[in-house]
C-alpha cells in the first residue's frame, strides 16, 4: 500500500508544478547497452539456430550482447507534456553459447538491424535550473529500410541446405528467414543536465520477427546520451 501511494504521488506531482515553457528543439542521439531475443529457450533446446538451416551439435544457450543506435531527436514541451521522437539506425545482437555446427565450427550470435521511430509521451520534473528529471514512454516501430535499395538474401534460411557458416560466424537477419518489421513499447528515464540528457531506455518488442516455428521477440536495455542544439 505504500509503494502504490509513493507512485501515485509521482504521477501526480508534475500537475502541481508550474508550468513550463513552451520549445521545440532538436539533437543527435547515441545510445549504447545489451539486447537479446526472448523465446529463445525452445530453439536452444531444440538445438536450432531459428531462421537458419542450422542445427547443432547439442543444446546451446543464448544471452546478451551489446548493441547500438545512432541518431537524430526532435523534442516538444506544451506546459507539462513533453513529446519527444527518434529516428536511429539500430543494431541488436543476441549472443549464442556453445552453438557448435558440425565440422563447421561455432555460431557466435544473431545480428538484426532496423530502423526505428519511437515516440515517447511524458514530462519533466524540474530540480533547479539546470537540472530536470524525465519520464516517458510509448510506442516504436522498427523497419529495415534497406529493402528499398536492395533484395534481401536468405541464403542461410531455413530451406537452403548452407554448407558454411557466414563470415565471423555471425548470422545476419538480412541473409536469412527474419521479418523486416518490428513494432512494440519504449520506456525512457533520465535526467537532463542544460541542453544534454541521459536516460535509460527499455524496448519491449511485441511481434514476432523470425519465420520459424517458435515466436522470437526483441529486448533491449540502452544508455542514451541526447545533445541537444
Amino acid at each position: 500500500m505504500r509503494k502504490i501511494i509513493i507512485f501515485s504521488l509521482l504521477l501526480l506531482l508534475p500537475f502541481y508544478m508550474p508550468a513550463q515553457e513552451n520549445y521545440v528543439a532538436f539533437g543527435f542521439k547515441a545510445s549504447f547497452g545489451f539486447s537479446k531475443f526472448s523465446g529463445m529457450d525452445r530453439y536452444e533446446e531444440a538445438s536450432i539456430i531459428p531462421g537458419s538451416s542450422f542445427m547443432t551439435e547439442s543444446p546451446y544457450t543464448s544471452g546478451i550482447f551489446p548493441a547500438w543506435d545512432l541518431g537524430i531527436v526532435v523534442q516538444g514541451m506544451r506546459d507539462r507534456l513533453m513529446i519527444q521522437g527518434d529516428l536511429t539506425v539500430s543494431y541488436l545482437n543476441t549472443k549464442l553459447n556453445n552453438a557448435y555446427v558440425g565440422d563447421m565450427g561455432q555460431m557466435k550470435r544473431i545480428r538484426i538491424f532496423y530502423n526505428n521511430i519511437s515516440v515517447n509521451l511524458g514530462t519533466k520534473i524540474p530540480v533547479n535550473d539546470n537540472y530536470r528529471f524525465v519520464l516517458g514512454g510509448g510506442p516504436y516501430i522498427g523497419f529495415d529500410m534497406s529493402t528499398w535499395f536492395s533484395s534481401r538474401s536468405n541464403h542461410y534460411g531455413i530451406n537452403e541446405g548452407s554448407y558454411s557458416l557466414p563470415e565471423e560466424r555471425v548470422l545476419d537477419a538480412e541473409e536469412a528467414d527474419y521479418k523486416v518489421f518490428d513494432f512494440g513499447g519504449s520506456v525512457l528515464a533520465g535526467i537532463e543536465y542544460k541542453n544534454m540528457q541521459f536516460a535509460l531506455n527499455y524496448h519491449h518488442g511485441l511481434i514476432n520477427v523470425v519465420k520459424d516455428e517458435f515466436p522470437l521477440r526483441n529486448r533491449s536495455c540502452k544508455l542514451n546520451f541526447i545533445y541537444f542544439f
